[in-house]
């Protein structure tokens, strides 16, 4: 841990920008995932598409269960095979895209699907249109929960994304990479190693926290 530490000393300038360089990634694959999981969510959530939601659902948590290396793998062979870049950042940005979806499609399809229906009834009853009742109605009311699942899917895709391969051969995989020379033994590294991405996922739980409390205060 020291070894790790002191080139983080000596090199403050370089892991500087490969943290940014780390965050990057991880806030393309974020925005891309959170308009794809939410839309998703939404359009699974409607009535009479149960069955397209058990089975987004289901291949979302079948997807979660394969190893983070092997999809990167995977999808550099089928990415070459396809005559696209297969090393940086798009393949990156496809494995977090992937493993951030569960837990913004289960929050969204939840959400919508819990409220009550009396409010929906009411809304109706005051002549709001579909779209209406999903604006002023529907959305407000399950905004905290897909805040929630937001949370959580920006948590996973910023520590998957240290197992990225190097883009630009800065990102923070690229420094986890040189500690691991670093290091003396494998187990040394895993156990030192392991711990470096964990401030960097910190600032998700108060980024969107404070955004979570800040629309429950538009809200009242």
């Amino acid at each position: 841990m020291l070894d790790a530490y002191r080139y983080v000393m000596q090199h403050p300038v370089m892991v500087a920008e490969w943290i940014t360089d780390h965050l990057c990634i991880s806030l393309i694959a974020i925005a891309i995932g959170t308009v794809l999981g939410v839309t998703t969510g939404i359009f699974i959530a409607g009535k009479g598409r149960e069955r397209t939601a058990d089975i987004v659902l289901y291949f979302a948590e079948i997807m979660m269960t394969v190893p983070s290396l092997a999809l990167f793998g995977l999808l550099m062979l089928l990415l070459s095979r396809m005559g696209l870049s297969a090393i940086g950042l798009l393949p990156a940005v496809i494995t977090l895209v992937i493993y951030g979806q569960l837990p913004i499609l289960r929050n969204t399809y939840t959400a919508i699907r819990q409220i009550d229906q009396t409010m929906i009834d009411a809304g109706r009853g005051m002549g709001m249109s579909e779209s209406q009742l999903f604006l002023r109605i529907k959305l407000p009311l399950a905004l905290t929960v897909i805040m929630a699942g937001l949370r959580n899917a920006m948590v996973l895709t910023i520590g998957i994304a240290a197992c990225s391969p190097d883009w630009r051969r800065r990102a923070w995989s690229a420094y986890i990479s040189r500690i691991k020379k670093c290091s003396n033994g494998f187990n040394h590294y895993r156990r030192n190693i392991s711990q470096h991405p964990g401030f960097i996922d910190r600032w998700p739980y108060g980024s969107v926290g404070t955004l979570d409390y800040a629309q429950g205060i538009i809200r009242i």
